[in-house]
Formats: structure tokens, C-alpha cells, sequence
């Protein structure tokens, strides 16, 4: 692993090339990225917990420092997670915890383990393909400068970052090849992925009916003069004279000047290349100023006079116009499909997630796990309440409104995990609410309402979201963020089915922080 300095981390992966913005060098390991690290967080830290706290006698390794765990006879030693905690700590901020390292390091581990059992091998031909295919990506980011450059500052000769890399690489095919034997394969993916939707004249008329702003659009192009002080403008025109040279390229229009041209030689917009074409666009995409007067436009090759914006001076040129069911109904019908298959596709991923969970689970339950913790500080969220084994404590004050500390639940609608906490998360802090103690939230990401109140919200608020995204940066849920001091990610007495001690959890926290 190498750590650029911008605080990206380039690891194996494979890599699609985006368009577009350029792109910042930023990959992550595919140590099962796409669904063990979500697993992880899905069981709640539950292994955590249930691993050992107990005080135990460390052993040393010159080279690898402290062992902070042990699998089956297998020691995970401090240098290690020190490494994975910068990888995941550039990735995902300040919400990873040691913690959530120690415990993804050991899930990696017991797979590893299990795959040795198995007799799983990999080709090395393919991991030489994959990984020979990765530097070629590479290549095309960071010229062989800058990469040397970039390896110097992290004491790495290029074999030394090919031999991690390519180590790295086995080891997931490894992973992955041991999740296709014992878990994908019990998973029927064609009942998920061979979906068939048709939908009716209703459901799509329905459909129209709520979002009818969609679709009244317009095809139309535009001419933009800018001047100096506007966004982006390359120019140093004074308004005056971009207003002049717009006006005098509106008289051109009018003489039957040909639109395209004009706005290939004169625009300043980024579809001059163009011919100034915009493409289709709805209600809400354009600046005020700019939809009032395109919208305004009724017939194809109308132009409008010169408007002004924030941006400059445009004139438009309306191309078509669409309105009503009948010119959308195709794509209506095609966008319910589309969203049924997506629907389908998130319901496997749901079922893979928990059947990795549970299959990690299982390996957790049989082996002989120990996780040392000679040094408590280190890692930044051991609990001195031993009421609070589920939650993870961050360092920095409580967020509070009106000086009350902020309760959080985010969950989705389609989450069983987050059906079976949320009723009693909601019950119990509305206990807390009701004697004005706390403030509390429970955002249905997937709907923006608020649970607690009697009002139907339809958006979570901007800084909730960004609260969400702090403390879950992988996107999962349940998480629970109470006071922004204590926090987790899933939940942490489902595999008991016990909700009495899920509440008596919540309680204890939400005491902690009134103390």
C-alpha cells in the first residue's frame, strides 16, 4: 500500500476510467470492498464485544510490533493495523475506529484461513494478468515521475509496490473464490436478476401524475457572452461590451445569420463545440432567468431576446418541445422497468450482505479469537461504561440543540436490520424527548421522513446527511450516531434477538452523555 499525498491510497483494484472532471487518484483494496467490509458493519461490532475486553499478556515481535489479535494461532500484529487504519482513515475519515479495523482485519484472516481448508488456490497467471492490467491504469494517471516520486516518499521501491500489490490481489481472489463456493452458490441469483416488469396504463399515468415537472422539456441551444467577473469567463470584456457584442450578434440572428456558426465562433459556453446545443432539459435545471425565457419560447427555431444571468448574456433558440403522457409514456414505461430491475438488484445485494454476514458469523462463533488491548488508549474508543459494549466512543464535545444532545437513528425503509431496531430506538428516546431531556431524529434515508414526529418529511436535511456520512461512510445502515460521541453501524443484540438489550443499551448511552 502507498499513501499519495493528497491522502489517497492506491491499492489492487480493478479500475474503470471515469469521463468527464479529472479524475483524483483515489482506488481502495478489493479486499472483499464491495460486500465484506459492508458485512463487517452490518453485524454491529457484535464480535467486538464478544471477542474478549479482558487484559491480557501481549506478545512482541521485533519487526511487527504488538499482537493485537489471534486467530486460531495466527497473530495480527500493531504494524499491520496501523496500515490498514491509515488506508481506511484516508478513504472514509474520522468515523473508522481501530476497532472496525482490528475486527475487518480478523473477518480477512478467517477467511483466509477457511480458504486454506478448503483447498481453495488461485491462478497466478490471472493475478499476474490483473495485476499487469492495473499498472497499465495506473500509467495513464501518473506518469512514471511521479510515481517514483511518490513510492520514494513512502520508502517503496516499484518491486517492492508490485509485489504488495500483486499480494493483495491474491488474496482477495482467494476470498472471493472462497464466497462463490459457500455463499453465492446458495443464492438462486435468477429470481433477482431475470426480472420481468411490464408495468400498467395506471402505474404509469400515476407515475406522470407525480412528476409531471419532469416532463414538460425542451431541446434548445444558446449563445453565451460572458464578461469579466462572471463564472469561468475566459474574457476580460467589460459587461458593457459583452452586451454590445451579443446584441449585435442577436441583429445577425435576425438577418437570417445561421445560429450554429455564430455560436461555434462567439459562445462562451461549453457547447459552442456544439452549435450551442444544450441537449433536452426539465424544470429545475436551469438558472431562473435562463428556464423563464427558454419555457417562454412556443415554437421550434424561436429565439429569445438576449437575457442576462449570473453567467453573461445568452440568447436561446428553442429546437423542440415535449409536453403530456403521451410523449413520455414510452420512457416512463422504460424508466418502471429500470427501476424494478434496480429494486431487484439491491434486494440480492441485501441477501448476499446477510448471507456473508452470517457466514462470517459462523466462522467467528467456532474459532479461537483473542484481541489483545495492552494499550486501551490507542484505540480511541474503548468504553469505561460497561453498560456500553455495542457503541464506539469518538474523541471532541457532544452536539447538542438547545443544549440538549442530538439522539440519531438513520435507517431505510427496505432494512430489515433497521425494521427490527427502529421501533424500539423510536420508543425509547421518545421517553427521553418527552421529559425534555434530548433531541432525537430517526431519518428514513430512503423517504426523508422523521420517524419521531407526526409530520411526513419527504428530505432529510442537508446536515443530517452530512452527519450520516461522517459517521457511516460506506453508506450503512442501521448506524446510530448519539451525540456525535458514541456511535454504530448495524446492531448489536439482533443475532440474540433480544430488543430489551438493545434498549438497555440506548438508555445507558443516552445517560452517559446527560451525565
Amino acid at each position: 500500500m502507498i499513501i499519495f499525498p493528497n491522502g489517497a491510497i492506491f491499492m489492487a483494484k480493478k479500475h474503470k476510467a471515469g469521463k468527464g472532471k479529472s479524475k483524483k487518484l483515489r482506488t481502495s483494496r478489493i479486499l472483499v470492498s464491495l460486500l465484506v467490509i459492508v458485512l463487517v458493519v452490518l453485524l454491529g461490532y457484535w464480535a467486538w464485544s464478544s471477542a474478549s475486553h479482558a487484559a491480557v499478556k501481549t506478545a512482541q515481535n521485533a519487526d511487527k510490533g504488538t499482537e493485537v489479535a489471534r486467530v486460531n494461532g495466527d497473530s495480527i500484529y500493531s504494524s499491520d493495523i496501523d496500515e490498514e487504519y491509515k488506508m481506511y482513515a484516508a478513504q472514509f475519515g474520522p468515523s473508522i475506529t481501530r476497532d472496525f479495523v482490528i475486527n475487518q482485519s480478523i473477518n480477512e484472516l478467517l477467511l483466509l484461513q477457511e480458504a486454506k481448508k478448503e483447498g481453495i488456490t488461485v491462478d497466478e497467471q490471472k493475478i499476474k494478468d490483473g495485476v499487469d492490467q492495473w499498472f497499465a491504469q495506473l500509467s495513464q494517471q501518473v506518469s512514471d515521475d511521479q510515481l517514483a516520486a511518490i513510492l520514494a516518499q513512502q520508502n517503496l521501491t516499484m518491486e517492492e509496490f508490485r509485489n504488495e500489490t500483486t499480494e493483495t490481489y491474491r488474496k482477495n481472489f482467494i476470498i472471493f473464490a472462497l464466497l462463490n463456493r459457500t455463499v453465492f452458490s446458495t443464492i438462486n441469483e435468477s429470481q433477482y436478476l431475470n426480472v420481468s416488469f411490464v408495468p400498467t396504463e395506471q402505474e404509469i399515468e400515476d407515475y406522470y401524475n407525480n412528476h409531471t415537472d419532469q416532463y414538460d422539456r425542451i431541446n434548445a441551444s444558446h449563445i453565451l457572452i460572458c464578461y469579466n467577473g462572471t463564472p469561468g469567463c475566459q474574457s476580460n470584456r467589460s459587461r458593457e461590451e459583452a452586451e454590445q457584442l451579443v446584441n449585435d450578434i442577436y441583429e445577425q440572428l435576425q438577418n437570417n445569420g445561421n445560429f450554429e456558426e455564430l455560436a461555434k465562433e462567439y459562445s462562451d459556453g461549453p457547447s459552442a463545440t456544439n452549435g450551442g446545443n444544450l441537449g433536452e432539459f426539465s424544470k429545475g435545471q436551469m438558472i431562473k432567468e435562463f428556464e423563464d425565457a427558454a419555457f417562454a419560447l412556443k415554437y421550434p427555431n424561436q429565439l429569445s431576446e438576449p437575457v442576462e444571468t449570473e453567467y453573461g448574456f445568452h440568447i436561446i433558440k428553442l429546437i423542440s418541445k415535449r409536453s403530456g403522457l403521451d410523449a413520455f409514456r414510452n420512457e416512463i414505461s422504460l424508466q418502471l422497468q429500470a427501476q424494478k430491475q434496480q429494486e431487484a438488484y439491491n434486494e440480492l445485494q441485501q441477501v448476499q450482505q446477510e448471507k456473508i454476514g452470517e457466514y462470517i458469523a459462523a466462522l467467528r462463533a467456532k474459532a479461537d479469537i483473542k484481541i489483545f488491548t495492552a494499550n486501551p488508549s490507542a484505540a480511541g474508543d474503548v468504553n469505561v461504561n460497561p453498560a456500553i459494549q455495542t457503541f464506539s466512543e469518538k474523541e471532541g464535545d457532544i452536539c447538542t440543540e438547545d443544549g440538549k444532545p442530538i439522539i440519531r437513528m438513520f435507517s431505510i425503509t427496505t432494512c430489515p436490520h433497521c425494521n427490527w431496531v427502529g421501533d424500539t430506538f423510536d420508543s425509547t428516546v421518545k421517553e427521553y424527548v418527552n421529559q425534555g431531556k434530548i433531541v432525537a431524529y430517526h431519518w428514513e434515508l430512503d423517504t426523508g421522513d422523521n420517524t419521531l414526529t407526526s409530520v411526513k418529511e419527504d428530505t432529510v436535511p442537508q446536515e443530517e446527511t452530512d452527519i450520516y456520512r461522517q459517521f457511516s461512510p460506506q453508506g450503512s445502515v442501521p448506524t446510530f450516531v448519539f451525540g456525535c460521541k458514541y456511535y454504530r453501524i448495524g446492531t448489536g443484540y439482533e443475532q440474540e434477538n433480544d430488543l430489551n438489550a438493545e434498549k438497555r443499551e440506548f438508555q445507558a448511552v443516552i445517560d452517559e452523555l446527560l451525565k
